[in-house]
């Protein structure tokens, strides 16, 4: 939010697409930036039809053409934070130079928010397991939640477990032994105020999924799941950023 003037959202429908590409050329843009790094027909359409003076990304392949390019890393090895920050070069600007810690801002209402759904801690440590991905191939499976709270439980007393979940899967929530003791994050339509109650925790476990980035953003240690493919296409995963983390 501080580093935004405005926005606009990408909605599905031709109606929706067609009076944002009208507002957009309306704006005569001195220059778009393209931050993905996968081709994308969709965006070179759009590009095309925004009509900005000067398009600025990644070179990938002859339907994503810009006016200024910049060589696409190695996506199996270099981080995608990492790739995103070569597209800061054409402004004469040395990524490795920068800060490059990751951010979210949350004002003190989210804040507050958090505080009030979670209330005080009832250990001296917070514990936030999420277990909701983007899709159920990242779901670990509830036994082996439920044997790692049953692990927590005995092995570190002086944790308290948070559970984070959508409503999607309620019906595995409801298949934990009932004798574990956690506590379930209450769910909320805002988006932020699920940041907060993220950075409510001391350490976060989560399958590959924004969780893993906030707890980035927050200073939070965390344990991170993941699924892998290994190919040129899809990079290396997602990883946690320059901050302390466990990787499986």
């Amino acid at each position: 939010q501080p580093y935004i003037n405005n926005y606009y959202i990408y909605t599905k429908q031709i109606s929706k697409i067609i009076q944002l590409i009208s507002r957009l050329r309306r704006q005569h843009y001195d220059l778009v930036i393209d931050l993905l790094d996968n081709p994308s027909t969709t965006n070179a359409i759009i590009l095309r039809l925004i009509k900005p003076t000067n398009t600025l990304g990644f070179r990938k392949n002859k339907t994503n053409k810009y006016s200024i390019e910049v060589p696409l890393p190695n996506k199996l090895n270099i981080h995608i934070v990492d790739r995103i920050n070569q597209l800061l070069m054409p402004f004469g600007i040395e990524p490795s130079q920068l800060n490059q810690k990751l951010e979210f801002h949350l004002n003190q209402y989210e804040k507050d928010q958090a505080t009030n759904l979670l209330g005080s801690k009832t250990q001296q440590f917070r514990f936030g397991i999420n277990i909701s991905g983007s899709n159920i191939s990242k779901f670990w499976g509830i036994d082996n939640y439920s044997q790692l709270i049953k692990y927590i439980n005995q092995e570190y007393p002086n944790f308290e477990i948070i559970l984070f979940y959508t409503n999607s899967y309620q019906q595995y929530i409801d298949q934990i032994p009932t004798e574990l003791i956690y506590l379930k994050a209450p769910h909320t339509d805002n988006f932020n105020v699920y940041a907060a109650m993220i950075a409510e925790c001391d350490i976060l476990l989560s399958p590959d999924t924004s969780a893993v980035h906030l707890a980035t953003a927050f200073d939070i240690p965390c344990i991170a799941l993941y699924t892998y493919s290994g190919t040129a296409e899809t990079g290396m995963p997602w990883t946690p950023y320059k901050t302390y983390s466990k990787t499986i």
